[in-house]
């Protein structure tokens, strides 16, 4: 079984960069959110209580370029490529920090971000180049080119 419960009290910052030591982390395993989430008669039966350190910045990259990178196998699959410009990158990383997340929140964030932008232009993209970049009203777009 897995759970978020008591997530918050580790650490309470975008992407899950925790602010409190490994130490006040552990020292919390039997109070707060944790433990008012299940009852007593419950936490009596778990043998083990696992508690994953936080999200970093770099592990986050690597969660939104394995996505994209998904999302690109897809593209080409269907004739065409793909090309995320270094703005959009970084406005990714931007959305995935504004709250605590795991990796399934930031691998849907990716999705919800450029799937839209990508289904605008891939009517008319077998054989051209997608680029997916950030408009100025920092919504991703995407233009056709010629590969």
């Amino acid at each position: 079984m897995t759970t978020n419960a008591g997530a918050s009290e580790f650490g309470a910052d975008g992407l899950g960069f925790a602010n409190k030591s490994k130490e006040e982390c552990s020292n919390n395993n039997q109070s707060g959110e944790f433990v008012k989430f299940f009852t007593k008669e419950l936490m009596g039966r778990l043998d083990l209580v696992l508690k994953f350190n936080s999200l970093s910045v770099n592990s986050a990259r690597k969660i939104i370029d394995k996505t994209i990178n998904q999302i690109g196998l897809k593209i080409k699959s269907a004739g065409a490529n793909m090309v995320i410009e270094q703005d959009v990158f970084d406005h990714l990383i931007d959305l995935c920090g504004k709250k605590n997340v795991d990796a399934r929140h930031i691998e849907k964030t990716v999705k919800d971000a450029i799937i839209p932008a990508v289904s605008r232009g891939f009517a008319k993209a077998k054989g051209k180049t997608l680029t997916i970049y950030l408009n100025k009203d920092k919504s991703l777009r995407c233009k056709s080119t010629a590969s």
